[in-house]
């Protein structure tokens, strides 16, 4: 687990396991779901052998929550690859009580299926990791609704979203189409405060509270490489 921790012996690790289930025993699989963008999967599958290092926004001071411990059961919804789920690993808590969900999956350690109807049982989980994936939703109530369901009450949930300023025709611009459908969107999810705001009275205490605080965003002509991101982590009180 301290190895996971070395970023080129991680991305070793789930590169050649993804190619091996991927290219080798023909594992990968696809779901589409109702609620999520159109071009959700498609867009998500160009980058699947792709290693993003983001989501140590949310796992580093996840990890410090003295809540969560070895023992602690912990879902990582919209992994895409294994990366997450090593990344978390490498913090300590052990691979056997971390599973992904996603509408892709080639892996046994990411359970295929959506975030809008998550297939387990109420109270599974101590903690969600909910990390770049609440903006590919076009019902985001829906999806923090099914979260609360499953996470024990007192549980924690870690969300990230990409901070954007973004237009409809600048994606369309910059990458030939876009991922979010805006007229099925009342605002896009762009602050903690709406993440927030997305549960209601069963927002418990704020962990961490990370309001890209310096606003820098891609745009119609370029891809900004240290793009801000909100995250937020709470506890749900059930």
């Amino acid at each position: 687990m301290e190895l996971y921790k070395i970023r080129k012996i991680r991305t070793s690790i789930v590169k050649l396991r993804a190619l091996f289930l991927v290219k080798i025993a023909k594992r990968l699989r696809t779901l589409d779901s109702k609620d999520a963008f159109e071009v959700t999967v498609s867009h998500n599958l160009k980058g699947l052998y792709h290693c993003n290092d983001r989501i140590k926004l949310l796992i580093d001071p996840l990890s410090c929550i003295e809540k969560l411990d070895k023992n602690s059961k912990i879902l990582i919804i919209g992994p895409r690859n294994e990366h997450d789920l090593y990344l978390l690993a490498s913090q300590g808590f052990p691979m056997k009580n971390i599973l992904g969900l996603d509408l892709i999956s080639y892996s046994s350690k990411i359970k295929l299926g959506d975030m809008h109807q998550i297939p387990f049982e109420e109270n599974a989980f101590d903690a969600i990791i909910f990390g770049w994936t609440l903006s590919y939703s076009a019902t985001p109530k829906k999806a923090i609704q099914e979260i609360i369901r499953v996470v024990k009450p007192g549980g924690l949930v870690a969300i990230g979203v990409e901070y954007t300023s973004m237009t409809k025709e600048d994606s369309e611009a910059l990458i030939g189409y876009s991922i979010q459908e805006h007229e099925l969107l009342e605002k896009r999810i762009n602050s903690t405060q709406q993440i927030i705001d997305l549960f209601e009275n069963q927002a418990g205490h704020i962990y961490f509270n990370h309001d890209a605080p310096m606003k820098r965003s891609h745009s119609a002509k370029s891809i900004v490489k240290n793009v801000s991101n909100v995250a937020v982590i709470l506890e749900v009180k059930k």
